[in-house]
């Protein structure tokens, strides 16, 4: 939504943004952000479409952001700061989020390139990608996690730091259903932690897996999952029949 006109593909909206004009004069965060919420979402999809406000700054803001980035979280709308130069407030950028895994720093305008918006769309965009709560696998001789999501998983799952060896890791061709998502490994592969416990007496196996949500580059939104299987020892007790020959015995002496 860029002034009153909505634009319902991706190529509007570039060509509305391109055409934005630069105002002079004092650095009014606090009044877009009231604006974006009078103004930014009318007529927008409901559902599980996320809400967004990305801010773009290089300075500090001359009037109050705190009230207006908090109307915005009241009505959902997940706030993004990204602060360009040294220059920038970065108290003022925390506020605006309500959460600093939200705010974003960078030396230049060059730095804002296609790296950042990826990594900015994964985390807009993860609890659609995302696995939920993992199932814990643990076989005679493997140990592994299974999982599943809301829309198809175009990523990897690995052991960490065995990203390289091909059985330590699993990809989209390896999914029968691109929503049903996971890896088994071999106690002997990939580095598996085996380690003896006295009480309870048996073995803990265990391993950490990497829930990689791009296809090509680490982002900042990807999942670690510590995979831990205790194997509990059994308690034997082996019985075994004695035989006594009596007439091995050599006689008393009366």
């Amino acid at each position: 939504m860029v002034r009153d006109q909505l634009y319902t593909t991706t190529s509007q909206l570039e060509w509305a943004i391109q055409r934005i004009k630069y105002q002079s004069g004092a650095t009014n965060t606090g009044n877009a952000l009231q604006f974006a919420l009078e103004n930014g979402f009318q007529g927008a999809r409901g559902g599980t479409v996320p809400r967004v406000v990305i801010v773009i700054t290089d300075g500090q803001s001359q009037d109050n952001v705190a009230e207006p980035a908090q109307r915005l979280r009241d009505a959902h709308v997940m706030i993004y700061a990204i602060g360009v130069t040294n220059l920038v407030n970065v108290h003022q950028l925390h506020q605006m989020t309500g959460n600093p895994l939200r705010v974003f720093t960078v030396e230049s305008f060059d730095e804002l390139d296609q790296s950042l918006a990826e990594s900015l769309t994964w985390d807009m965009c993860k609890t659609e990608f995302r696995p939920g709560t993992p199932d814990i696998i643990c076989a005679p001789d493997r140990i592994g996690v299974r999982a599943s999501t809301k829309k198809p998983f175009d990523g990897y799952v690995f052991v960490m730091d065995h990203f390289h060896e091909e059985e330590c890791r699993a990809g989209p061709e390896k999914f029968p259903d691109p929503k049903s998502i996971g890896i088994t490994v071999p106690f002997n592969n990939c580095n598996v932690h085996r380690y003896r416990s006295l009480n309870p007496r048996g073995i803990f196996v265990e391993m950490t897996v990497v829930f990689m949500f791009h296809s090509l580059f680490m982002t900042k939104v990807d999942q670690t999952v510590k995979i831990q299987c205790f194997y509990m020892e059994a308690e034997k007790s082996v019985t075994v029949p004695l035989e006594y020959d009596y007439n091995t015995i050599p006689p008393k002496n009366v």
